[in-house]
């Protein structure tokens, strides 16, 4: 039996002890890879490739614009120690910056820009305005020398992100690299088969033009013959003129 006079201190100790075990020991590990992604369509194929093996977290939380991502300190921290990392270098400065002070080691990155071809807006058609060009002098752009960072939309590049993030896991986790294959195999046939269906219904289209609330699409206008009308240039903050607006609108109108 514990003495009376001991049983104060002995109740106020167990819960400190407990307490101070909970700080240093940090979250249980579950035995998943931790995973970082940028934004959502990079995050899905990891989640769709990883299965139950991977912990993925969207760095875009939802209803956040991608392109004026601002990351919170927790977040920075979580680039830092997450087991893996995947991101597309010069669309998010942010988290280009976050990746660049982490200091990682080599082969827990994947740069999406490594991975796919990136175009510019004048290889896909779409030339600047003499107005948005003086709006964007003396500002911080994401995207320089006008290069387009929208690869995601067309799901051929997506097929070779699901093949790097494949390999990407397998390398990291190479005890469950046979259940990584078999999943990015699965989602590749996936997105195969909706580029294939893309194809065949744009086909018989009697238009082939697209209006665009900014430049988004132009991977997915050059892969399937199409012309992108975009109101606004790469940049969504851009406004048009007032010239653009009514080319546009007759354009719609006719």
């Amino acid at each position: 039996m514990v003495p009376m006079n001991l049983r104060a201190p002995l109740a106020l100790t167990i819960p400190l002890a407990l307490l101070l075990s909970a700080c240093g020991s940090g979250q249980a590990d579950d035995g998943r890879l931790k995973v970082d992604a940028n934004f959502y369509p990079y995050a899905w194929v990891v989640e769709q490739v990883g299965g139950d093996r991977v912990d993925v977290t969207n760095l875009t939380s939802p209803g956040v614009e991608p392109h004026d991502l601002e990351l919170k300190p927790k977040q920075v921290a979580s680039v830092q120690t997450a087991d893996l990392v995947v991101f597309q270098k010069g669309f998010q400065s942010a988290v280009d910056d976050a990746v660049d002070r982490a200091d990682r080691k080599s082969g827990t990155t994947l740069d999406v820009a490594d991975v796919v071809t990136l175009a510019s807006e004048h290889d896909h058609g779409v030339e600047e305005s003499e107005e948005e060009h003086s709006d964007e002098e003396g500002h911080d752009h994401e995207h320089e020398d006008g290069i387009d960072p929208h690869v995601w939309l067309d799901p051929t590049n997506m097929v070779a992100v699901t093949k790097a993030v494949g390999t990407f896991l397998e390398k990291a986790d190479p005890d469950h690299a046979s259940d990584y294959a078999a999943n990015a195999t699965a989602l590749e046939t996936r997105l195969t088969d909706l580029g294939e269906s893309f194809a065949t219904g744009l086909k018989t289209c009697e238009r082939d033009t697209i209006v665009t609330s900014h430049a988004a699409f132009g991977y997915l206008a050059a892969k399937y013959g199409l012309t992108q009308v975009p109101i606004a240039g790469l940049d969504p903050s851009n406004e048009p003129s007032g010239a653009q607006l009514a080319d546009i609108t007759d354009l719609v109108k006719n």
